[in-house]
C-alpha cells in the first residue's frame, strides 16, 4: 500500500526529489511532491510528532520480520509488481490512459520498453517518457525490436552475439535518448535460451530478471499468472482476485499486463482491481529494481527505538539508496 509523505524534510540529512506538475505534463493528472532518499552508509534520527507504535524504547530492531514493526516497515514489506509489456517510443493513446489510472492511484509501476522504437522518435513522445522516469515508472528492457515467430524469438533461436548486441544497443540507446539507465530485463513472448543468460551477464547494467532463469546469474522475479487469459485479455476482477490469492505465499507477485490491448471494459476491470489492491495492508506496489534493491539491503538495515518518538535509522550497511516514505509528520537529523 502506498503512503504518501506527509512529514518536513532536513536538506542536510537527505537526498530531496521533488516533482511539481508543469504545463507540459498530461492533464488531469496529479503527482506526488516529494520523494526522500536514505543514502547508504548514513545514520539517520527521526522524530515523529506522536507515537507511531509501541515498540520496547531502548531497543535495536533488525532483519526482515523486526523491520516489518517499525517505521520502515515498507522497506520490508512483500510487493506487488506490475510488468506492463510492449511499451513503444510513440505512445498510444491507451497506454496514455493506462499510465493516468496507475499514476492516479499514487503506485510504483513498470513498463517494458521495445527499445528500437527510440530510433525515432519525436521530441514529445521523448518528453513524455521522460516525464514518466521523474515519477513513479520504471522502464525495462523488453527488447530491441520484439522479434517473435512460432519457431524462434528474439531471445530465443538466435546466436549468442546477436542476442549480446540487441541488449547492448538497447541500454545504449535508453542512456543516449533519455538519459536513464536500465536495469530490468524481460524477453518477448517470455521466450529465451541459454544465450540469453550468456548476453545478459555481459550487460553490466542490468541487475534483475523478469520470467527469467532461477540460476541465471541475475535477480529472477518469476510471473504470478493471474492478469490475463489469453495473453492481451484482462481477466475479470473477480476471477483476477480470485488468483491472486492463490500466489499469497509469494514475497512477491509479479503482474504482466498489456494495456494497448485493453478496452474500456478492461480499463474498467483494472481500476476495480487497483482499488482492492492498494487496500492491502501487507503489501506495497514497487518496481522491480527497487524491489532488488530492497531485498539485497532489508537484513542490514536497522532501526534503534530512542523513545517513544526518535528512532536511529542505521544504513550504515546498505549498498544501496532507498525511498523512505513515513506515515506520520517527522523531522530529520543526521549523524
Amino acid at each position: 500500500m502506498y503512503r504518501k509523505l506527509t512529514g518536513t524534510s532536513c536538506w542536510v540529512a537527505f537526498s530531496l526529489f521533488v516533482c511539481f506538475c508543469d504545463p507540459t505534463d498530461p492533464p488531469e493528472v496529479q503527482w506526488y511532491d516529494e520523494l526522500l532518499l536514505a543514502e547508504p552508509g548514513n545514520v539517520y534520527e527521526v522524530t515523529f510528532d506522536t507515537a507511531v507504535d509501541s515498540l520496547a524504547v531502548q531497543t535495536e530492531y533488525v532483519g526482515r520480520d523486526q523491520l516489518l514493526l517499525t517505521p520502515l516497515h515498507d522497506l520490508a514489506a512483500k510487493a506487488i509488481i506490475i510488468k506492463a509489456d510492449d511499451l513503444r517510443g510513440r505512445v498510444t493513446g491507451k497506454w496514455k490512459r493506462y499510465f493516468q489510472l496507475v499514476e492516479g492511484y499514487g503506485i510504483h509501476h513498470s513498463a517494458g520498453l521495445i527499445c528500437q522504437s527510440l530510433a525515432s522518435v519525436d521530441k514529445l513522445n521523448r518528453a513524455y517518457l521522460s516525464f514518466l522516469l521523474r515519477k513513479r515508472c520504471e522502464l525495462w528492457l523488453h527488447g530491441w525490436n520484439h522479434f517473435l515467430s512460432d519457431s524462434r524469438a528474439e531471445f530465443q533461436g538466435s546466436s549468442y552475439q546477436q542476442q549480446y548486441d540487441h541488449l547492448r544497443m538497447s541500454v545504449d540507446i535508453v542512456q543516449e535518448q533519455l538519459g536513464y539507465t536500465m536495469h530490468t530485463f524481460g524477453a518477448p513472448g517470455n521466450r529465451l535460451d541459454d544465450n540469453t543468460t550468456l548476453a545478459l551477464n555481459a550487460i553490466p547494467e542490468i541487475k534483475v530478471w523478469l520470467a527469467g532463469k532461477e540460476d541465471g546469474g541475475l535477480f529472477d522475479i518469476p510471473i504470478a499468472w493471474v492478469t490475463e487469459y489469453p495473453s492481451g485479455t484482462l481477466r475479470p476482477p473477480e476471477q483476477f482476485l480470485s488468483r491472486f490469492d492463490m500466489f499469497r505465499e509469494r514475497d512477491a507477485i509479479l503482474l504482466q499486463l498489456h494495456p494497448n490491448a485493453y478496452d474500456d471494459a478492461e480499463f474498467g476491470y483494472l481500476s476495480t482491481v487497483l482499488d482492492s489492491l492498494t487496500s492491502l495492508d501487507s503489501r506495497i506496489f514497487m518496481t522491480p529494481y527497487q524491489y532488488y534493491i530492497r531485498v539485497t539491503d532489508r537484513d542490514v538495515i536497522s532501526v534503534f527505538k530512542i523513545d517513544e518518538t526518535k528512532y536511529r535509522l542505521n544504513f550504515t550497511a546498505a549498498k544501496f539508496g532507498h525511498l523512505v516514505e513515513f506515515d506520520q509528520p517527522y523531522t530529520l537529523s543526521i549523524h
